[in-house]
């Protein structure tokens, strides 16, 4: 079986890393569209679409399209980024991949299309005011209607106006930070023309991760609880993602068997339908999708994404899924996904993620990225290393030198009979591995998985 993966995050590389954990026969073959030497090591070949200009500038590379073309039992794309290089010659060649089309990521790109999905007589969102103005009298009738603070949803291009990460797009805000909500609605406004309020719902989050295959089947690779603050407690900004944790693929305690169902029959399959209404092409692709669970036991919608989920998630699902990772994908580029079903392992999948400490702010004009050692981790380790943004200064036998971007420097994921277990043995390695946290170096945080061990059912998870 050969599988061919476009992309160049840590997504891509835990898909490369388990498929050669779970199937040694597999060929895995990673497409890049920007540099990442982690994901090129991680691969069988390396077959990159972009090339760097004498003037340092990255543009794509098309004489290696033929490769991606050519004979492969199934092709995962990414995202956006990657569209914009293959989507076309895949659909002129009358080739399939899996991954979103451009049509299907706008439900990412504006967040008001949802709403074609789901209006507000759904009872599927929370309550929410679509807003065409920033005039300052509207937005406080807004809040008012809606009670207290809101979380605020950028509409458009959120990097054309701020800086750091664009986990920042959405933002609890507004009587108790009117001057931040008033630039945040000024800018959305400004960029597109609209701005989104939620009500404000206390309760717990997690998301649902499914794969479908352009026949209506959905398989399921589960639920877990993705960490998006960038400190202990849930507390301070919003992040890409921090750390992640899973029990059995699903999160006892939180989520319900009767949640699964509501989410596949009131979420999944409506918004299967009408983008296969909308475009003309049933859905094959991932859905990761956002929810809450608020104190009454009733569950929100919050966001749904039509691509493959970010690092943490991946990574922390797919190291639970016992249902080999290379036979999904197969079954999901021939539309046979029905024919699967998914199985999971026993125990609990932790991820905790590192980044430069000043994250997510951005790096001030001439401040050096600082620099970490990374050692190489043992094929037979089950502590797995994936590497994020960084570029490469030195390598041995041993170990990679390099230097961190603003987002994730690397991702340590672990499955281990329980939760407490996992965590306690990724936290010990990165004792070792990440000096003492400085205003110029690295931090990541101590409390991943702390709250959902403390939810669990009596009794916990039973190890395999």
């Amino acid at each position: 079986m050969k599988i061919a993966l476009v992309g160049n995050t840590v997504t891509e590389e835990a898909l490369a890393d388990v498929i050669h954990h779970q199937s040694p026969g597999v060929q895995v073959d990673g497409f890049p569209t920007v540099p990442n030497a982690a994901f090129s090591r991680a691969v069988d070949e390396d077959v990159p679409l972009f090339r760097i200009t004498s003037d340092g500038e990255l543009e794509p590379k098309t004489d290696q399209l033929p490769r991606l073309l050519s004979a492969y039992d199934a092709r995962h794309v990414s995202g956006p980024g990657q569209l914009e290089v293959v989507e076309k010659p895949l659909n002129d060649a009358g080739q399939s991949y899996i991954g979103p089309t451009s049509a299907e990521t706008v439900y990412e790109a504006d967040k008001t299309k949802i709403f074609e999905v789901f209006p507000p007589d759904t009872e599927v969102l929370p309550p929410t005011r679509v807003l065409e103005t920033s005039d300052p009298d509207i937005v406080k009738e807004a809040i008012d209607d809606l009670g207290g603070d809101v979380v605020a949803k950028f509409v458009g291009d959120y990097g054309h106006h701020f800086d750091g990460s664009a986990a920042g797009r959405t933002r609890v805000l507004g009587e108790s930070d009117p001057a931040g909500l008033r630039e945040f609605a000024e800018q959305s406004v400004l960029d597109s023309g609209r701005i989104l309020l939620q009500r404000y719902v206390p309760g717990r989050q997690f998301s649902y991760t499914c794969l479908l295959d352009g026949n209506g089947a959905v398989f399921r690779l589960g639920e877990n609880i993705c960490y998006k603050h960038r400190f202990d407690g849930e507390t301070g900004p919003l992040c890409d993602g921090t750390g992640a944790v899973t029990i059995d693929n699903t999160v006892p305690g939180l989520v319900t068997p009767e949640d699964v169902e509501w989410i596949t029959n009131r979420i999944v399959l409506p918004f299967r339908d009408h983008v296969e209404r909308q475009t003309g092409r049933s859905p094959k692709t991932f859905l990761n999708i956002d929810l809450i669970k608020a104190s009454n036991g009733r569950l929100y919608l919050l966001e749904i994404n039509t691509r493959a989920p970010g690092g943490n998630t991946m990574a922390n699902l797919i190291s639970g899924l016992e249902t080999p990772v290379a036979e999904m994908l197969q079954a999901a580029q021939e539309g046979r996904l029905s024919e699967l079903t998914p199985v999971y392992k026993r125990g609990a999948s932790v991820v905790v993620a590192v980044f430069p400490t000043i994250y997510p702010a951005p790096y001030a004009e001439g401040q050096d990225e600082p620099t970490l050692v990374l050692p190489k981790v043992a094929f037979d380790s089950r502590l797995r290393l994936y590497t994020g943004w960084v570029d490469v200064l030195d390598e041995t036998s041993d170990a990679v030198t390099v230097s961190a971007k603003l987002y994730t420097t690397m991702v340590v994921s672990l499955h281990g009979p329980s939760v407490r277990t996992a965590a306690d043995e990724i936290y010990e390695w990165l004792a070792t591995v990440v000096p003492p946290t400085t205003p110029d170096g690295f931090d990541y945080r101590r409390d991943i998985g702390a709250s959902v061990e403390r939810s669990l059912p009596a009794g916990g998870p039973r190890s395999s």
